[in-house]
């Protein structure tokens, strides 16, 4: 496992025995309410996941799964020395103080893996959490929704984080030379990831310098490679944006030039240089040859499409970036191929379940000479979805009954 130092050991609940988690997920089909919800998620010990809850009485919930050891030592997140046996797991966090809601007062519930709001104490028990910014775009939006409503906020594109940078960006970059045609284009950018946005494409490059201009230096090329490579872009985001408003804080500082202090505003400058020298290398000069549909695309590739490439699809153009509820990670290895969307969308009418609908990319077959093998693909990066025939399976004209064997 890379990012880890020589004789290391990993412990994990779900390989201490019986780990509930088929008993778990199976309760799930048989909870009548949100009480017995949580009830079946108490049995399970191996997976670390938010379940959300919803009922045709107009409840709404989510439950937070996982199995939290505490240490002796009290302290939890990070790897620590086993020789002495002071860091060994002493018991685990009970389960009913993991954290869940329940018609919460604003009216609505969203995991966008964000630190959750109560019931844990974070300090010993949770480490890792996304910045809510996703969370934070449902927030703008009305108290009360309509599925159409639950559609358009799937598909949203807006970058909370390129909304509190190019502020930053707009008045660094302010009247210099070569750069500020291009700020002033950031200025004039509504922050959201569309396709035909240019300045998506723009923000992009310059947030992956400022990321590896700020963190390279301190955590060497190998670490920030490995955080790349698994899209965890998440964790320099957390540091960045806790000090975005401190011109001086410790992370804006270049520990490769111990002679000079560097400060915010002179990251942003230095990224927005390279961003625009990475862009105008790559695409030419003219901004609007660097319109986000063009250049970040999602390849779904099949499992032997690196010895078989025509199994895999054609390049789809696909909005969103790290940032946005529609979601479209990409790799900073490779620029600005995308490596992950959203995996499914479902739209669940609790009043009507026969309107439900869902979309799970690329197509209904895994073979490829079928015509369902990629039929889904374009419809899934457009944002469409389909019916799920929750509530006529016996009006369809194809159906597998699947029985079990006597």
């Amino acid at each position: 496992m890379t990012g880890f130092p020589p004789n290391c050991t990993m412990l994990w609940p779900g390989l201490m025995g019986h780990d509930g988690t088929l008993e778990g997920l199976l309760g799930l089909d048989r909870a009548c309410n949100f009480e017995e919800f949580r009830n079946t998620l108490g049995l399970v010990r191996g997976g670390s996941v938010d379940l959300g809850y919803a009922d045709t009485e107009g409840n709404i919930g989510y439950q937070f799964t996982a199995t939290q050891p505490i240490r002796r030592s009290g302290q939890n997140p990070v790897p620590a020395a086993g020789d002495t046996g002071q860091n060994d797991w002493s018991g685990f966090l009970p389960f009913d103080r993991h954290p869940y809601e329940m018609n919460p007062d604003r009216g609505y519930v969203g995991s966008f893996n964000q630190m959750p709001r109560r019931g844990v104490d974070y300090g010993t028990a949770y480490f890792l959490f996304e910045r809510p910014y996703r969370f934070e775009e449902i927030a703008k939006s009305k108290e009360k929704f309509s599925p159409d409503d639950v559609r358009r906020m799937q598909l949203d594109t807006g970058d909370h984080v390129a909304e509190r940078f190019v502020p930053h960006i707009m008045r660094v970059c302010a009247g210099v030379e070569r750069i500020s045609f291009y700020s002033d284009a950031l200025g004039n950018w509504d922050f959201r990831a569309t396709l035909d946005s240019t300045q998506a494409t723009l923000f992009n490059s310059f947030y992956t310098h400022l990321m590896t201009n700020t963190m390279e230096n301190k955590l060497g090329k190998k670490v920030m490679d490995e955080l790349y490579k698994d899209l965890h872009v998440s964790i320099p985001t957390q540091w960045l944006i806790r000090q975005i408003d401190d011109n001086n804080g410790w992370i804006w500082d270049d520990a490769s030039t111990p002679n000079v202090k560097e400060t915010r505003d002179d990251m942003i400058l230095k990224s927005m240089r390279d961003a625009v020298d990475e862009l105008g290398h790559r695409y030419g000069g003219d901004m609007r040859g660097w319109q986000w549909g063009k250049v970040h695309t999602m390849t779904i590739r099949h499992p032997m499409g690196g010895i078989l490439p025509f199994l895999n699809l054609r390049p789809l153009p696909y909005p969103g970036d790290d940032f946005t509820i529609n979601a479209g990670w990409w790799d900073r290895q490779k620029p600005y191929d995308m490596t992950s969307g959203a995996c499914i969308r479902m739209i669940v009418d609790f009043s009507d379940l026969s309107k439900m609908t869902l979309m799970c990319p690329p197509g209904q077959s895994g073979l490829f000479l079928s015509p369902w093998y990629d039929d889904l693909a374009e419809m899934w990066a457009q944002g469409g979805q389909i019916p799920a025939h929750y509530t006529d399976a016996e009006t369809l004209k194809q159906m597998l009954t699947l029985v079990p064997r006597r």
